[in-house]
């Protein structure tokens, strides 16, 4: 939170896009980037919105989940030590240039690459479960195909998305184990 306090997000696509917001409505604001622009009318439907909202509503979203990138993180490739691994993925994070994560503005860098990835790891949790052979919780029926849908509109996490579920449907195939119909979600 300290580093984001220093932030400001005040150039770029987040003044432009800052710029945009309540000059239309939000279907026709996305209808027509759709058509003239961009795909990912998911992300910027989050995003527009945010780029003209005060900034620490996007510091204190941002810190969240940049945690939730954390504890993500080591929920899926850490071991029995969590907490160390948490601690360990949370001091590599320093190693990346912060400045890199505002190439075309803070707000705009953030919601469309580092949210989508750490959402499309969200929806990789169910993997997870069913290759240790244990089902889901009731909150990841809910929370992991919105978590999918969303990063999945970043045409990069959509590909990895994809690639991920098919390669865990094969190997639980190949384990002999059935796919659950929430796999096909």
């Amino acid at each position: 939170m300290i580093a984001h306090a220093f932030v400001r997000p005040d150039f770029g696509d987040d003044l432009t896009y800052a710029g945009i917001w309540g000059q239309q409505p939000l279907i026709d604001l996305l209808r027509e980037r759709y058509n003239e622009w961009s795909s990912r009318v998911i992300i910027e439907a989050v995003m527009m919105p945010l780029t003209a909202a005060s900034p620490w509503i996007w510091r204190i979203l941002d810190v969240l989940m940049i945690l939730l990138l954390i504890w993500i993180t080591a929920d899926l490739f850490g071991t029995e030590r969590k907490l160390q691994a948490q601690v360990m993925f949370f001091a590599m994070m320093w190693s990346v240039p912060l400045f890199s994560l505002s190439s075309a503005g803070w707000i705009t860098t953030t919601v469309n690459y580092l949210w989508a990835l750490t959402l499309g790891l969200v929806a990789m949790r169910s993997l997870k479960h069913w290759s240790e052979g244990v089902g889901c919780s009731l909150w990841e029926y809910i929370i992991c195909p919105v978590c999918a849908l969303y990063a999945s509109n970043m045409e990069q996490m959509g590909a990895i998305l994809l690639g991920v579920y098919l390669v865990s449907g094969l190997y639980l195939l190949t384990e002999k184990r059935r796919l659950s119909p929430f796999y096909f979600v």
